[in-house]
Order: structure tokens, then sequence, then C-alpha cells
């Protein structure tokens, strides 16, 4: 068998990133998710703005999208993503991560941050 290699596979960077390692005085400013209070669900918020989810998917199965192991390749459609990984500290653990490397057969993957390439047109201030 031939080596497989993954050229566009992403870590999800933890939802508290920016808040936890940013300086102080730009905390108020970062990318950070909140709840909306009326439906509980997900949103962004970047310079004080709530950014405005324009696809036709939520927050929570946008990011469940991204971080969809395994669940691709057992052919779930877009929307029934479990984004429960996205929300705790599962994602963080490369142990894991390896073994569905070695089930799924791949030698090596090339990992790009997920969060920061998504939303990065939503910084304007340098």
């Amino acid at each position: 068998m031939g080596r497989i290699i993954d050229a566009d596979s992403h870590f999800m960077e933890p939802l508290d990133l920016w808040e936890r390692y940013i300086e102080p005085q730009y905390r108020s400013r970062c990318l950070r998710f909140t709840r909306e209070p009326r439906s509980g669900h997900y949103q962004i918020v970047s310079d004080g703005r709530t950014i405005q989810n324009s696809g036709d998917l939520s927050i929570e199965e946008l990011l469940g999208v991204a971080v969809g192991y395994g669940e691709k390749e057992e052919g779930k459609g877009l929307k029934s993503f479990d984004p429960s990984a996205v929300f705790s500290h599962t994602l963080e653990d490369m142990d894991k991560r390896l073994h569905f490397l070695d089930h799924e057969g791949i030698e090596c993957q090339f990992i790009y941050p997920t969060l920061g390439l998504l939303w990065e047109d939503l910084v304007t201030d340098p």
C-alpha cells in the first residue's frame, strides 16, 4: 500500500485561545465566542461586533464540520456533524488524533489553524 499524506487538515484552536493569551489591553477586542441569550446558540464577537453568520450553517454546525474526524468518512452530511468536541478539550488530545490517523492509514498530515483562517478578515485594525 502506498503512503497516504493528508495535505489539508485543520487543528481546532481552543475557543478561548485569544481571550486567554492576548495582551490584556486588547482582550476586549479579540475574537471570542459568546452565547446568544434568546437561542443559546454560539455567536462570534470580534472588536465588539457580533459577526453575523451568512451561511446556512449555525456556528456550531460550521465548527462541527471543521472538526468532524471520522464523521466525514462515515458519510455524514453537513448538518449532522457532532459539534460537541469543539466545546470541550478533546481536540487537544493528540494521542486520539494519532489513533485516528493510524486507523485511516494516514502516514502524516499538514495541519493548519481553523479559526485563525476562517475569520482573519474580521480584523481590520492591525
